[in-house]
């Protein structure tokens, strides 16, 4: 123990300095740029009901793994003013960069974008980080009280955040909310990573969200700009590891692209995200280990349907089944409550 305070002297050094912060927002701030495209949003139901009668309570349960995905990408598309995302993990894993690249592309239509995850399990590739920085003027990323200023937590780090100063290394954003236009706003127990959305071969989390329409959205909105202010935390080219790749030139190209079989997939849930319409063809070919399900979007009456599909998880004869009384049950996908 003796050696503690040598170590965190250490630890402390290793955080950039005022100078080379400077550097790394001057050379972000040239690189970003503010083009504007001509891509329109696409047309989403469950924005028209949330504005169409903003003072009514609603709310969807989402319960499934890929139709949360799903869910996301449709949303972000359909933002015509402003995106944030707040989330305890955020992997650079197949769902994070598809999110990610959903989210680069809202701000190049216009859509403010922002970001804020806790720093301790997201996004660990300082080069993404100042890629990401330096990508547009529509887009911001913050972390949550990264550890000794830095972007990535090494095991040393990790071990001297619990030895010396627990009680704030502990403070975790614990947060997974996706706000749309202040209108909606789909919030649970999903982390941005594979697993939260059956795309892990190996091992997946049943989880739950709802996504809420009505007063209740104006204060979620306030909680994400209490944290987005909070003094913990820290736009990414201020951390350690991303300011130094800022301050010796332009970081390297994002690559946000897929491999197999995630790259069929993200091609298959683009497709729905960008056509709300009931009937849809089937899922393509499941992940290695099972299929997963997702949650397609489309008007019914005077809302919007929801319909769950299963892809690997039961017989035939129980997908037709439940295919039967799903369309027997259309109805408005936001009741009032």
């Amino acid at each position: 123990m003796r050696a503690l305070p040598a170590i965190l002297l250490l630890l402390a050094a290793c955080a950039p300095g005022p100078r080379l912060v400077e550097r790394a927002l001057r050379q972000a701030e040239a690189l970003r740029s503010a083009e504007i495209e001509a891509a329109p949003a696409v047309p989403s139901p469950l924005l028209t009901v949330a504005a169409a009668d903003p003072l009514t309570p609603r709310a969807l349960p989402v319960e499934r793994g890929e139709e949360a995905l799903l869910l996301r990408l449709h949303l972000i598309r359909a933002a015509r003013q402003s995106i944030e995302l707040q989330s305890y993990i955020f992997a650079a894993d197949e769902a994070g960069r598809l999110i990610l690249a959903e989210l680069l592309a809202a701000a190049r239509r216009g859509v403010r974008v922002r970001v804020l995850a806790d720093q301790l399990f997201s996004l660990p590739d300082t080069a993404l980080l100042a890629g990401l920085a330096a990508a547009h003027v529509g887009f911001d990323l913050r972390l949550h009280n990264p550890t000794f200023r830095r972007a990535r937590t090494s095991a040393p780090e990790f071990a001297a955040g619990i030895l010396c100063c627990f009680r704030s290394f502990n403070q975790r954003m614990h947060n997974k909310l996706l706000l749309i236009d202040g209108r909606l706003a789909l919030l649970g127990g999903r982390n941005v990573q594979n697993r939260y959305f059956d795309w892990d071969p190996d091992y997946d989390f049943r989880d739950r969200e709802v996504l809420v329409a009505g007063p209740a959205v104006a204060a979620m909105r306030e909680s994400f700009e209490s944290f987005w202010s909070d003094r913990g935390s820290h736009a990414v080219a201020r951390l350690g590891g991303v300011a130094e790749r800022l301050a010796r030139g332009p970081p390297p190209a994002l690559t946000l692209a897929l491999a197999e079989p995630w790259a069929s997939r993200a091609l298959w849930l683009r497709a729905q995200a960008d056509d709300p319409v009931p009937d849809r063809p089937a899922l393509p070919a499941p992940l290695p280990r099972r299929g997963a399900d997702a949650l397609l979007l489309g008007p019914a009456r005077q809302g919007l349907a929801a319909r769950s599909r299963g892809a690997g998880l039961h017989r035939r004869a129980e997908g037709d089944h439940r295919r039967r009384r799903a369309r027997d049950r259309a109805a408005d996908a936001l009741p009032a409550s």
